[in-house]
């Protein structure tokens, strides 16, 4: 005897029903009570608010990582600046004792030949040029106030000539990178008498 076909399709789902282990009646909640209800309602409204906790954390997540990709990135980027402009620092400190060797030999030849003098004025100027070129300034406070984050006093001299706390005499001239001391001048301060 064969089936009615309708009767075998409501046959194959009641199977099916029953093989996935839940009504479809129950799912939708149809014959089950007020009560079932509320608490299916409240269970997904918990799972919901569960569920919205976590997107927002996430979001909190993926905003902080992008804010510390983005002060990684400003870092590395100002660490790569100041790197370029005092890259040269340690050789301008070993630089510096020929300069002042210089100067010194000017001093010595002014009493003596006037060629060897120009020569050595010379000199010098193309060395300073050359270091303006990459950021290096003299510092030389000489009539100016002594402050002594840019200079070191090696002493002080009691005079009514100038006013207390300025510099009367460079000894040594001092030198900054970009605005970065890398040597202070050193000076003999005037001192009120």
């Amino acid at each position: 005897m064969s089936k009615d076909p309708q009767q075998e399709n409501q046959d194959s789902a009641e199977k099916s029903g029953e093989m996935s282990g839940s009504n479809p009646a129950e799912l939708l909640g149809v014959g089950a009570s007020n009560k079932d209800l509320k608490m299916q309602v409240s269970q997904l409204e918990a799972a919901l608010e569960t569920a919205k906790a976590t997107i927002d954390e996430h979001k909190d997540r993926e905003l902080r990582a992008i804010a510390e990709v983005e002060n990684i990135r400003r870092k590395s980027q100002l660490s790569v600046e100041k790197a370029r402009k005092f890259a040269i620092e340690s050789f301008l400190k070993e630089f510096l004792p020929a300069i002042d060797s210089l100067e010194h030999a000017m001093q010595a030849a002014e009493n003596a030949d006037q060629a060897l003098l120009e020569g050595l004025v010379l000199t010098e100027k193309m060395m300073m040029e050359i270091l303006n070129k990459f950021g290096v300034e003299q510092v030389y406070p000489e009539g100016e106030k002594f402050d002594p984050e840019w200079h070191e006093a090696l002493s002080t001299q009691v005079t009514t000539d100038v006013e207390a706390n300025t510099v009367m005499t460079v000894v040594q001239k001092g030198y900054q990178l970009n605005g970065r001391l890398v040597r202070p001048a050193r000076v003999i301060v005037a001192k009120a008498g």
